[in-house]
């Protein structure tokens, strides 16, 4: 990754196969997503996340655990609180997350039920 202090300029995307495009312009963003388009990339709008290929989820993320939510583009924000609110519950069990994943690697593979019921157990435990 190069960083270039200067505004965008068409041609800046040479041969990219991912374009991230996040300014406070929405017709420079629209610009790069053009060019982009143009050259076959994939593209990410922070301003306009349904108009790419591609979003980022908020990610909650407890050692262990990660969790992301994304709601399509649609909104950031709600993906963002819905985020916020697995985050409280993964701090809740953090231990217990932690053991549990550790116990499902050393046991793989395992089924759903079988996680479900590991986790039953932990949560019984002090």
């Amino acid at each position: 990754v190069e960083v270039i202090a200067r505004p965008w300029e068409a041609g800046d995307l040479g041969e990219a196969f991912v374009v991230g495009t996040a300014t406070d312009d929405t017709e420079v963003n629209d610009a790069v997503a053009a060019e982009a388009a143009r050259l076959g990339a994939l593209v990410l709008r922070a301003d306009r996340p349904g108009d790419g290929h591609l979003t980022l989820p908020a990610v909650a993320h407890r050692r262990a655990v990660r969790v992301g939510v994304d709601t399509g583009g649609e909104s950031p924000a709600v993906a963002a609180v819905v985020r916020d609110e697995i985050d409280r519950f993964l701090d809740a069990e953090d231990d217990r997350w932690d053991a549990l994943v550790r116990w499902a690697a050393e046991h793989r593979p395992v089924s759903i039920a079988e996680v479900g019921a590991r986790l039953a157990e932990l949560r019984r435990s002090p």
